[in-house]
C-alpha cells in the first residue's frame, strides 16, 4: 500500500485472528503515515473470525463494512 500510486480506500484482510477490528489509516511512500488531512484514506478491516492461535473454531460472526462509491469520503464507524 505504501508504494502503490494510488491508495485503495478499502482493505480487507482477515488472517490474524487476534487482530479483529478495523481502524482509519493514512500512507504516504516512505511508510510513514501522512499528517495531512487532506491526504487519501483508507479503511483497514481484519474480519477474522476464528480463534485466537491455530484456528479450530469461528467465535466472532461476520462484519458489515458500507462503502458509499458515489463519495470520496471514508469513514470509521463503531456502533456501540
Amino acid at each position: 500500500v505504501e508504494n502503490s500510486p494510488v491508495k485503495p480506500r478499502l482493505w480487507l484482510c482477515g488472517h490474524i485472528h487476534e487482530a479483529r477490528g478495523a481502524s482509519l489509516e493514512q500512507f504516504c511512500s516512505n511508510g510513514i503515515r501522512s499528517g495531512d488531512a487532506a491526504a487519501a484514506k483508507t479503511l483497514v478491516v481484519n474480519a477474522a473470525n476464528a480463534n485466537a492461535g491455530r484456528a479450530k473454531r469461528l467465535t466472532a460472526g461476520s462484519m458489515l463494512v458500507d462503502v458509499d462509491y458515489e463519495s470520496s469520503r471514508v469513514e470509521e464507524r463503531t456502533d456501540g
